[in-house]
């Protein structure tokens, strides 16, 4: 819910922005006869200036000082956004002859949509708290859980995973395993009951977080269940990153099933 407030405050203050860049466009270029161009940077800029100070002090409630960082990569976004909003309107009116007013509404949305993805990922993203990723999945198993069991925790024995190109056993129930593209994620086993329950903590330059493996027998089948639970370090992979679990527990299931179905062990 407070996702969602966060959310809704920061599409009222974009729609805010909107009515101050088109009133004062409206203004300077069609009441005043000003250049189209001039007007659309200064009801741009206005526009931008506005859009700082709210969300800064009512989106976000920064604690940050008025000139921070922050307000750096806010004048990076909306200046880059100006020179397409510029662009679009250049193209639309200047080239293609049509209405300035409309083309400046096209342009305005597509500024409004990129500026919103910007700001919530990039500029406003220090200092929010990221709240954890979970993440679960389940499987039955044609197998009994002792075999289950000695599959997914021979860390040494990674020849069934399509993901990875080799590991490597630390000692403290540490283990680092490597991606085939070479990128580790390193590994501390917490939990450790055989044929029921593995867990561990992960943690690599992208997330951070831990990882349950529950192992049920069902007879001579095995029902698993793996719950992943993450803190996205980069907020620009936030919104992907459910996504990511999802499609790698998946990956994960469908090599144990294949590894299972293959070996007699």
């Amino acid at each position: 819910m407070k996702e969602l407030l966060r959310a809704g405050k920061f599409a009222a203050v974009g729609v805010l922005n909107t009515l101050v860049d088109l009133g004062l466009f409206t203004l300077f270029a069609q009441v005043l006869g000003w250049d189209r161009y001039l007007s659309n940077i200064l009801s741009y800029g206005a526009g931008m200036l506005n859009s700082y100070i709210w969300n800064r002090s009512w989106t976000f409630r920064s604690r940050a000082g008025f000139f921070s960082p922050a307000l750096v990569k806010f004048l990076t976004v909306n200046l880059s956004m100006l020179a397409l909003s510029t662009a679009i309107l250049y193209l639309g009116a200047g080239l293609l002859g049509l209405p300035q007013l409309l083309v400046k509404l096209g342009s305005t949305g597509v500024t409004m949509v990129c500026g919103f993805l910007l700001n919530r990922l990039w500029v406003f993203s220090d200092g929010e708290e990221a709240a954890p990723v979970v993440s679960a999945a389940s499987a039955l198993l044609p197998a009994e859980a002792g075999r289950v069991w000695r599959v997914v925790t021979g860390v040494e024995d990674y020849g069934w995973r399509s993901d990875l190109s080799r590991t490597e056993v630390l000692e403290g129930g540490r283990f680092v395993e490597y991606t085939r593209r070479g990128f580790p994620t390193a590994f501390t086993v917490t939990a450790a009951e055989p044929c029921r329950r593995w867990e561990f903590d992960l943690e690599n330059e992208s997330l951070a977080g831990h990882w349950t493996g529950l192992f049920i027998p069902q007879g001579e089948e095995t029902r698993v269940e793996f719950t992943e639970e993450v803190t996205v370090k980069k907020a620009w992979m936030r919104p992907l990153a459910e996504l990511y679990l999802k499609k790698q527990q998946a990956r994960f299931l469908a090599d144990l099933r294949k590894a299972l179905e293959e070996r007699g062990d």
